[in-house]
């Protein structure tokens, strides 16, 4: 139904923009309405050629090139309606004809900017970021302990080989100490990914490479990506700790599972039965990982001593008028920095983006670092 709702409205941001068209030069008028033909038919062109619309097998440039012209139709879109609201101006209104001559170019010309930029922006390889530092409570490490946090790869058509090798060296080379894939990986189908995923696996740090599923790991055979990921000797929490020694410091990592486990049956986030049977905390150093940062400020109690707690999903709001929207749906968390009680809570932009919104502009791709002295 929002599919469908979408197209309708697709097509009549078309029309109405090509009624505009009378004004406008055939050699303007031509290829933008072939880019707005394109942005209409996105949605099909990827379920009944690619497969499905969450991760369609199709060449990488066909994805991108779709994309954006989907972007180009809505920015086209926002644009012509503040040139109708333009009109109010009774100077504006006076000048008819020629406003909308001189204007509509304009317009167009301004959309195809805005979309090779934010476009641009999405395909870039990730910029690592130094987060935090955590000073030591009583001694400090011999070696500090380096965490580096990926979230939202988002692995499909759009990511190709040399952008995940780029991003394996770029992780490599940081010498982590742990590895945290915070969800969203991949979309599609097990069969069409795995080739691509399977790189995951040169990924290298001293304790181990721990997961935790994000919403689209659940659209898609969920249990076969689960199954994958533990043949990948990945841990996968599903509201589960796993434990390791990093000297003499026991460090306790928290998985959570993703609200969308709901919809499909399955353990929906807990973490109070956790901390109930692992309640000693003392000279201990807690990671908490979830998904998406919805609800976190409910279940992060100062008595769980949780010293960082890492997430994802709103791939930073994006773009600057959706960063209200994503910070509304996910408990007031969007991007960056945040504290609840003792807790450091970062919310990542994510290290890529889904092709369904493959936009950046105030956003980036990020690979996430983490330092704990003690």
């Amino acid at each position: 139904m929002f599919f469908t709702l979408l197209n309708l409205v697709s097509f009549a941001t078309v029309m109405s923009v090509l009624w505009c068209f009378r004004s406008c030069s055939r050699w303007i008028a031509v290829p933008v309405s072939v880019l707005l033909t394109a942005g209409l038919l996105k949605i099909p062109v990827f379920v009944y050629f690619g497969g499905n619309l969450f991760s369609p097998v199709l060449p990488r440039p066909a994805v991108i090139f779709f994309s954006w012209c989907t972007g180009f139709l809505w920015t086209v879109f926002v644009l012509v309606l503040l040139l109708c609201a333009a009109h109010i101006v009774p100077a504006v209104r006076r000048s008819g004809e020629t406003f909308r001559r001189i204007s509509l170019p304009f317009v167009f010309l301004a959309a195809a900017a805005m979309v090779c930029l934010t476009g641009y922006n999405a395909l870039r390889q990730p910029e690592l970021i130094k987060v935090h530092e955590f000073k030591p409570d009583d001694h400090a490490f011999s070696r500090p302990m380096k965490v580096i946090h990926l979230s939202d790869l988002h692995i499909s058509s759009m990511t190709d080989e040399r952008w995940i090798d780029d991003l394996i060296v770029a992780v490599n080379a940081q010498k982590p100490d742990l590895i945290i894939l915070g969800g969203d990986i991949a979309d599609g189908t097990v069969s069409a990914r795995s080739p691509a995923v399977d790189r995951l696996m040169d990924l290298k740090s001293s304790m181990g490479v721990v997961l935790v599923p994000g919403n689209h790991e659940y659209y898609i055979d969920y249990r076969g990506w689960m199954n994958l990921y533990r043949s990948m000797h990945f841990y996968v929490l599903e509201n589960g700790i796993w434990s390791f020694r990093y000297e003499d410091t026991v460090v306790d990592v928290i998985g959570l599972t993703d609200e969308e486990a709901g919809r499909h049956g399955l353990p929906v986030p807990k973490i109070e039965h956790l901390m109930s049977k692992n309640a000693e905390k003392d000279s201990r150093i807690r990671i908490l990982v979830k998904h998406r940062p919805k609800n976190l400020d409910k279940m992060i109690k100062a008595e769980y001593g949780i010293r960082l707690a890492v997430s994802g999903h709103t791939h930073g709001g994006m773009v600057p008028f959706i960063k209200p929207l994503a910070a509304s749906l996910n408990s007031g968390y969007c991007r960056g920095v945040y504290r609840i009680a003792d807790t450091i809570l970062y919310v990542s932009d994510g290290t890529f983006l889904w092709n369904g919104f493959p936009f950046r502009l105030g956003s980036r791709n990020v690979i996430a670092e983490f330092i704990f002295e003690g």
